[in-house]
């Protein structure tokens, strides 16, 4: 957890990153959510679905935008755990 903790800081400071944003976020989540802290990763998994879907807006085309959400490993299991934990998008 505590490394988790060290990248989200780091992601914070500097306001985001375009590569590996959505993985940090997660791994900080189900770190979170390991340790027993069940309402700081459900909103951990909360923030970092909201991000994901405000970046798959952007995608204009819909297969285009699908295959994001659904191909891409971290992208997929955000949205699991989203759903999985009760977190509504």
């Amino acid at each position: 957890l505590f490394t988790a903790e060290q990248a989200m800081d780091i992601l914070v400071s500097l306001g985001g990153i375009e590569e590996g944003e959505t993985r940090i976020r997660l791994v900080h989540a189900e770190c979170l959510h390991a340790s027993g802290d069940v309402s700081r990763a459900t909103e951990a998994i909360r923030v970092a679905q909201g991000l994901l879907r405000e970046r798959s807006a952007k995608i204009g085309e819909p297969r285009y935008r699908e295959s994001f959400l659904s191909a891409v490993s971290e992208n997929a299991r955000v949205l699991e755990l989203a759903e999985a934990w009760g977190v509504l998008s």
